[in-house]
C-alpha cells in the first residue's frame, strides 16, 4: 500500500490534486458534492486516486481546499444576488473575475448549481427557481 496503515480510495471525479472539480447543473448537486467531500476528508484516507491527474497524497487538505473553493464561489454568487443581480448572466459576470472565453457555459452551469443550492436552503428568494426554469435550467 502507498499509505501504510491508511486506506486508499479511488475517488473518481470527486477530487483532483490541482484546480477544482466542475459541479454544474443540471447533473451537479452542490449539497451532495460538499457532503461527499466532508465524508472523505473526515474518513482519514491516506491517499486518493482521482479519475484524472496524479494521486492525492494529502486527502484531508485537498478535500478542505475543494470545500473552501466551492464555499468561496457560493459567497460570490450570494453577494451578486444580494447586490441586485436578477438573472444568471449577471451573477456569472459578478461571481467570476476572469476571462471566461471558452468556459462561459461551464461557469453558467456552475452558477446555476449554486443558485439551486441556495434556493433549496432558503437563502435566496424562491423567485430564482422560476428564473432558472424559465431559462431552461431546471
Amino acid at each position: 500500500p502507498d499509505a501504510p496503515g491508511r486506506a486508499v480510495l479511488c475517488c473518481g471525479d470527486l477530487a483532483v490534486a490541482e484546480g477544482s472539480v466542475a459541479v454544474a447543473a443540471p447533473e451537479g448537486d452542490l449539497s451532495a458534492y460538499l457532503a461527499s467531500l466532508e465524508r472523505v476528508r473526515d474518513a482519514g484516507y491516506g491517499r486518493l486516486l482521482p479519475g484524472h491527474g496524479p494521486p492525492i497524497d494529502d486527502p484531508q487538505a485537498t478535500c478542505q481546499r475543494l470545500i473552501d473553493h466551492r464555499l468561496d464561489r457560493e459567497r460570490d454568487v450570494t453577494a451578486a444576488i444580494d447586490a441586485g443581480a436578477t438573472d444568471v448572466e449577471s451573477v456569472v459576470d459578478a461571481a467570476y473575475e476572469k476571462d471566461l472565453t471558452g468556459v462561459r457555459d461551464l461557469a453558467r452551469a456552475t452558477v446555476v448549481a449554486h443558485v439551486e443550492k441556495l434556493v433549496a436552503e432558503g437563502r435566496v428568494d424562491e423567485a430564482w427557481r422560476a428564473r432558472l426554469a424559465d431559462r431552461g435550467f431546471d
